[in-house]
């Protein structure tokens, strides 16, 4: 006699077990790339242990006794959940726990609040992080030995490899991803019957579709879970820079972005990226990596344009900055204004200035394969190029050549790309230039100029004023000839307008943006995420890019000491909160006071203290996600056992050697799913649970008509023969005609 249908058709041990071993192996590799948002340390081979556990129990149970999988997979979760208890008994944390556990999950609460990936899992957090991991193994494992699906617990479990992307901005990365996408094409030829060519090479296209689908996915800003973190305006997935920067400005964030302590006092702006190209309105950041993929520890020369390598003393005045991060979460690296080189790290620091590499055409520094992260600490050498501190000596002794217009410039000239503006400059853009300029023939002369005549008291500075770049394709210029209208704006409106009217009366100009602050020799300045700003930068041949400041009001007024430092808290709660509006004139500048950022709640708070107010919008969602996740498992649990319980007995009617006692159970379990057992309104039941009690049952109910009893006659027949029949031939017929 054959073997029955349920042990032959099922996931045989001979698959089911290295399908096993796969599905542990993505877990290893789906765990590797949550050390991004959580640091290395005990909670991982913690974790790997708890999945281990899990995964090798329920498939050890399962080759087992093939026909129970749902047993199997509790069995697995409960290996899981002893091992997640040994881990909290050994821990200390059990009685915490038991006593009071509000207080408890209120530490690990705090402890996310206040952190910042990758973050450091200790104390209660860690007992959180292993029991979300446990139920997803369990999850995931429960998919393998009692749906048999293998690809399909995979697929759960390479999900998490989002995680990272969503919390950070920050990828997985290619090598774990296409690991993850082997391991699930394995998994896949595990799970087939009889595998064949086209199911890889259908896998083979839904992965390239998914590879797709990410890199056609819109750009936004990178993600934080902490108010205290914040995006950089500057990022490849940014649109538009100077949009995103004005976007900032308004939040007026009061989050220390970084710190620093320089060997010289004075104005000190740091340059995230540089603007140059200007096209539909819009400036596109000079993004293009060094070609021989130098890095930051790598001399380099901001006199030239583009910057070259050198080991030559810079022409001005050098100053060391030290930098460390606080909340600032960014692709591009903060670096004083005409940075020539960046401190080699110590194997031992977590700030790897190998890993930055400079831009082809500007001293900026950016990476694909890190962000800057609270308590990262460089030292940068830099040169400041500022016009309020240019020495007149070496001015003066400058060639002609070196600062003379370029009305007419080469097209091949490497300064060209900054004289470059749209057709249809705008009447009211060239004769502004013209008027403030008032015939000056010096590119230094003309930056003077300028920026006196914005700083003159016919400007306004104003945060509130409207800035869509683009919004007109037809116009390039219309943010600039409204700002001349209105002459209020902020310091996007004012940089990239000076820039425009400098290159129309040839200046080569870009666009920094970055931070605007002021050093005290050997003190330690924190830059807050309000003082963000742009500001315009003139070239000058053998000298580099000399930084001006036409902004009347902001951080770069207040870098350039032109009016006083932050002041002290005010006692009205809401000030802090105000935009920032200078009046037209200059003479009696009004200045809201603000969060001092060594006491003010922003910058010193502690994360107790500052829980209250801070929203957890992220952890919220996952935990909602979570909830749902497991109530969606819960209802959808008996229906799923019930499809399972109807495929094994599909195939048993085709191929077994009961057909007959199959269908009928079939039968059975439809009349019941249907409701139709006791008929409409009836408080009946059957007399017995016997095939001809159950008959006559359903007959007086309405549940079975007329026009199918002779054929519910016969396979009840067919059932009670072969379960009680005679012999092996009668079942042999029987289970012919049942089948025909």
């Amino acid at each position: 006699m054959s073997a029955a249908p349920d042990a032959v058709e099922r996931l045989p041990a001979a698959r089911l077990l290295p399908a096993g071993g796969l599905l542990l192996l993505l877990w290893i590799v789906v765990l590797g790339s949550l050390t991004r948002v959580f640091a290395w340390g005990a909670w991982w081979p913690s974790a790997a242990a708890i999945v281990g556990v899990t995964i090798a129990t329920a498939c050890a149970l399962r080759a087992r006794s093939p026909r129970r999988g749902l047993r199997a997979g509790l069995g697995g979760f409960a290996a899981g959940f002893a091992a997640w208890t040994l881990l909290l008994l050994l821990s200390g944390r059990a009685g915490d726990w038991w006593v009071d556990p509000a207080a408890v999950f209120e530490q690990a609460q705090l402890r996310i609040i206040g952190g910042s990936a990758p973050l450091t899992v200790s104390g209660p957090l860690t007992d959180l992080l292993l029991a979300v991991v446990l139920l997803v193994a369990a999850a995931t494992a429960l998919v393998l030995v009692a749906a048999e699906l293998p690809l399909l617990a995979g697929v759960l479990v390479s999900l998490v490899l989002l995680v990272p992307a969503a919390v950070t901005g920050v990828s997985a990365g290619a090598p774990a991803w296409l690991g993850a996408l082997l391991i699930l094409g394995l998994l896949a030829s595990a799970g087939a019957r009889t595998p064949r060519w086209y199911g890889a090479l259908s896998g083979a296209v839904a992965a390239a579709l998914a590879l797709g689908a990410m890199s056609a996915t819109p750009a936004t800003q990178d993600r934080v879970w902490n108010d205290s973190l914040f995006p950089s305006p500057v990022s490849r997935t940014v649109p538009d820079v100077t949009l995103a920067l004005a976007e900032d400005l308004r939040e007026r964030s009061s989050a220390p972005a970084f710190s620093f302590t320089s060997s010289a006092p004075g104005p000190l702006r740091f340059t995230l990226a540089t603007l140059a190209e200007f096209e539909g309105g819009q400036w596109q950041p000079q993004q293009e990596l060094a070609a021989d993929g130098a890095d930051v520890t790598r001399a380099r020369s901001a006199a030239t344009a583009p910057p070259t390598a050198s080991e030559a003393a810079p022409p001005a005045p050098a100053r060391t900055v030290t930098v460390t991060i606080d909340g600032l979460l960014s692709s591009w690296l903060p670096l004083p204004q005409s940075t020539t080189h960046v401190l080699r790290s110590g194997a031992d620091e977590a700030f790897q200035a190998e890993r930055w590499i400079w831009s082809a055409e500007a001293n900026t520094a950016q990476t694909e394969r890190d962000i800057t992260r609270r308590g990262y600490r460089y030292t940068a050498e830099a040169a400041p190029l500022d016009a309020g501190q240019l020495p007149a000596d070496g001015l003066a002794s400058l060639p002609q050549r070196a600062t003379e217009l370029l009305t007419e410039p080469d097209p091949g000239s490497p300064v060209a790309a900054y004289l470059a503006l749209p057709d249809g400059l705008p009447e009211s853009v060239s004769s502004a230039a013209a008027e403030a300029a008032e015939g000056r023939t010096s590119r230094i002369a003309v930056g003077r100029a300028l920026q006196e005549w914005f700083r003159s008291g016919a400007f306004g500075y104003d945060e509130a004023a409207p800035y869509q770049p683009g919004a007109d394709p037809d116009d390039p210029y219309a943010v600039m000839t409204e700002f001349l209208d209105t002459r209020r704006g902020f310091c996007v409106h004012y940089a990239a307008t000076f820039a425009v009217m400098a290159r129309h009366l040839g200046v080569p100009t870009r666009v920094a943006v970055g931070y605007a602050t002021r050093a005290e020799r050997d003190e330690r300045t924190v830059v807050l995420g309000r003082e963000l700003h742009a500001w315009p930068e003139i070239y000058v041949d053998d000298v580099g890019w000399v930084a001006f400041e036409p902004t009347p009001g902001g951080a770069g007024l207040e870098a350039d000491g032109d009016r006083p430092p932050r002041a002290e808290p005010s006692e009205t709660p809401d000030a802090a909160e105000a935009p920032e509006t200078e009046p037209a004139d200059p003479a009696q500048p009004s200045e809201t006071p603000v969060d001092d950022p060594a006491t003010g709640p922003a910058a010193g708070a502690d994360p107790a203290t500052s829980a209250e107010t801070a929203t957890p919008v992220a952890a919220l969602a996952v935990a909602a996600l979570g909830i749902a996740a497991l109530l969606i498992l819960a209802a959808s649990a008996p229906a799923a056992r019930r499809l399972l319980r109807r495929r094994r007995r599909l195939r048993a009617i085709v191929q077994g050697p009961a057909p007959a006692g199959a269908a009928w159970d079939e039968l059975r379990d439809t009349v019941t799913d249907l409701g139709l057992g006791a008929g409409a309104g009836s408080t009946t039941a059957p007399r017995a649970q016997t095939a001809v009690a159950l008959l006559e049952h359903w007959r007086s109910t309405g549940a079975l008509p007329d026009a199918a009893a002779a054929d519910a006659d016969a396979l009840a027949e067919a059932m009670t023969e072969e379960r009680y029949g005679p012999g092996r031939d009668v079942l042999d017929a029987d289970a012919d005609r049942a089948r025909r």
